[in-house]
């Protein structure tokens, strides 16, 4: 394979999250009843989120346009993730990191407008969007079952965790800013 294609394989993988993606918004709202279809969906565009960026490290393929067409997808993701945790999940919970995540979007802005730098996402961040996936993914696999409940709590817990290492990526995010800020 020519390190040309190389190259556009992560952003391959972010139009299929993409269009995942879209289903699974179409699924969740025009069609409850296919709840844990949307959950598998979900789990393929986390994987695939994964992958893209890790490829595009890998490959030595990562480019602006590619950093730009998955935050995008992900933006996508997450307003959908967040309502299906508002709707099911701890209200508190999905409030505090729908905040958070408005927070990481100023500071992103900010650090564009002062230091002219994109904002790469951090250890956290990533580990954060993993974990509310994972919790709506819970959320979706087991929500048509008597046994939900006992699940609640697991998907809870996961947003919890979610909503930490969110925090703690804004905190390390502004101590980063800080410092470049200084220099």
């Amino acid at each position: 394979m020519t390190s040309s294609l190389k190259k556009l394989i992560p952003n391959v993988l972010t139009g299929f999250r993409l269009i995942v993606g879209i289903n699974i918004f179409l699924l969740v709202f025009y069609k409850e009843d296919f709840y844990q279809i949307a959950g598998l969906m979900l789990i393929c565009a986390l994987i695939t989120d994964f992958l893209d960026g890790f490829l595009a490290r890998k490959l030595n393929a990562a480019t602006q346009f590619g950093y730009f067409f998955d935050h995008s997808v992900d933006f996508i993701l997450i307003p959908l993730m967040l309502y299906l945790a508002l709707k099911h999940l701890s209200f508190c919970l999905a409030i505090s990191y729908l905040v958070l995540e408005i927070g990481v979007v100023i500071i992103s802005l900010i650090r564009l407008i002062i230091k002219d730098k994109t904002l790469w996402p951090n250890a956290f961040g990533r580990l954060s969007f993993g974990f509310l996936g994972a919790s709506v993914c819970i959320l979706l696999l087991f929500l048509p079952l008597p046994s939900w409940i006992y699940f609640c709590y697991l998907a809870n817990v996961f947003l919890a965790i979610a909503v930490l290492l969110r925090l703690l990526s804004i905190l390390a995010f502004l101590s980063n800013f800080k410092k470049e800020v200084r220099k």
